[in-house]
């Protein structure tokens, strides 16, 4: 759902949508990256971008799509 709302420009829903996702899935590293590039891209808060995308990294370190 955040992926759609992101493409409907619907920023700050689609960031709600992956804050519940890593609410109900701590461990997954897609939720996180997500928000990371959210607050990069959109919301231009780079600090948040990158604490959401050092967890992402740490949740999945081999993965080289991070």
């Amino acid at each position: 759902m955040g992926i759609c709302q992101y493409m409907l420009k619907n920023i700050d829903c689609a960031i709600e949508h992956w804050k519940k996702s890593v609410q109900m899935d701590p461990k997954g590293a897609d939720a996180y990256v997500s928000l990371g590039n959210a607050y990069f891209l959109s919301k231009k808060e780079s600090g948040k971008a990158i604490d959401y995308m050092q967890k992402a990294i740490e949740l999945a370190p081999n993965d080289p799509e991070i």
